[in-house]
């Protein structure tokens, strides 16, 4: 909060992301235990929220990094707290709507079948934010080359740790749901 009211507005899509990461990681724990019940149950399904949030702040943090550098006068004039307070509402809160309407409507297999789906599709706006801010950083003269390696080098973290953490869960999950519907 000290840091928004400096101005330093950057900090707000981190700060999110480490607190969904946080309840993943207290989640993890009955789930991996795997304690049947209905506590194990809500974990699991508080693991999913999570899990699709941290995606989705993390699409946050890659975007507005592409912003900063592709359109920096439109960024300048357009960021403020509402639509950081917004962003982050939207970003806690949609995936509790999909998770509720896919679990009801679509049954278990499907419902996480369909969020497989949904955690599959950042991976091209991550490849997207990454190519459009390298091509808009080598077209900038007036950016020193250390801060090009460190902006480029925010949307390669982030597309690293999508990859390396995110996908081989996403690919689990689906071999699983393949393998129950068989």
């Amino acid at each position: 909060f000290s840091q928004v009211k400096k101005g330093q507005d950057a900090p707000v899509y981190v700060i999110n992301l480490l607190v969904s990461d946080l309840i993943q990681f207290c989640c993890r724990i009955p789930v991996d235990l795997y304690n049947p019940g209905l506590s194990s149950a809500i974990c699991s399904d508080i693991l999913y929220h999570a899990f699709m949030v941290s995606v989705g702040f993390m699409v946050c943090i890659s975007c507005e990094r592409y912003l900063v550098i592709t359109k920096p006068l439109w960024y300048r004039f357009r960021r403020n707290i509402k639509t950081y307070v917004v962003v982050c509402i939207v970003v806690w809160i949609l995936p509790l709507l999909f998770l509720l309407f896919a679990f009801l409507t679509l049954g278990v297999q499907m419902a996480a079948f369909s969020l497989i789906v949904v955690l599959i599709l950042p991976f091209p706006l991550f490849i997207f934010f990454l190519v459009g801010t390298i091509k808009a950083l080598s077209g900038a003269l007036s950016v020193p080359a250390d801060e090009k390696r460190r902006i480029a080098a925010i949307q390669v973290v982030v597309l690293i740790i999508y990859a390396l953490l995110y996908l081989p869960i996403i690919i689990i999950v689906l071999l699983q749901v393949i393998g129950e519907l068989n």
